[in-house]
């Protein structure tokens, strides 16, 4: 537990004096102002609006920051060569990928909790929105839950893929899980059998729209229902469990066969 916090706290102040933290931080908070902004040129209702886009925006910049982070951290441990001076010491290199993702989930905590304090900051300059409500707290928690699985597809492709790549791949796959379940209700009735069971199976594991329920930003809106809940969380941090368990295996794996490369 040691090596995990240390790898975990190294990590952390890396990416928070990474030059990525402060334009994160300005991009979510221009957003809000953005999203602020906008809602007054609209014949809609004002919150609504409001928390539609800054909601979008609170998810982008988490996301976005998620894979750049999730992919830069192995990367740059690799070019540096501080990834083999940490599996030199008694740490493995499953502690080393945990203690990079945990780093990143902290660093991402601190987004978030600065970016809905400032959120509700421009709530209370409205007089008529005031304090945020559970059902909205509880909101932006799923869209940080997302930037969660996000960071762990990052990590799961930087383990065993070059930057380029695991940029690439890990961008595609979030993409992918934001419109899988849209494609999966779009289709015709007459699509082939076996092309529906494919893309409804392909939806029921990996949609990220799990984490989107901005339709309850607002007060009359639907309440959250708890079993939709649990379910949810259930699902989020049973993908992070396997992409992070399947990117130790491979790391370990990788370990191995440098290993026994060198030694033959």
């Amino acid at each position: 537990m040691t090596g995990l916090w240390t790898v975990t706290k190294d990590s952390f102040l890396l990416m928070r004096r990474d030059k990525v933290f402060i334009p994160a931080i300005f991009g979510g908070i221009i957003l809000t102002i953005l999203a602020n902004i906008a809602s007054d040129w609209t014949l809609e209702e004002y919150a609504k609006v409001l928390f539609d886009l800054g909601a979008f925006g609170f998810h982008i910049i988490g996301s976005i920051v998620a894979i750049f982070w999730g992919t830069k951290a192995i990367s740059d441990a690799r070019s540096e060569g501080s990834l083999e001076m940490q599996v030199s010491t008694p740490i493995s290199r499953p502690v080393c990928l945990l203690g990079k993702y945990f780093g990143l989930i902290l660093n991402l905590t601190l987004i978030a909790v600065i970016l809905v304090a400032f959120w509700q900051a421009v709530m209370l300059t409205n007089s008529y929105l005031g304090k945020m409500t559970n059902d909205q707290l509880m909101v932006f928690l799923y869209v940080y839950l997302g930037w969660c699985v996000t960071a762990a597809v990052a990590i799961f492709f930087a383990s065993f893929c070059s930057h380029a790549t695991a940029l690439f791949s890990s961008f595609s796959a979030w993409l992918v899980g934001l419109t899988s379940a849209q494609i999966a209700a779009a289709l015709a009735p007459d699509t082939p059998k076996l092309t529906r069971t494919v893309v409804e199976a392909s939806a029921w594991i990996w949609d990220f729209q799990r984490f989107n329920l901005n339709k309850y930003l607002v007060s009359y809106a639907t309440k959250l229902q708890g079993v939709e809940l649990m379910w949810n969380a259930v699902y989020g941090l049973s993908l992070i469990a396997l992409l992070m368990t399947a990117a130790c295996l491979i790391f370990r794996k990788r370990t191995f066969l440098s290993k026994l490369s060198i030694n033959t």
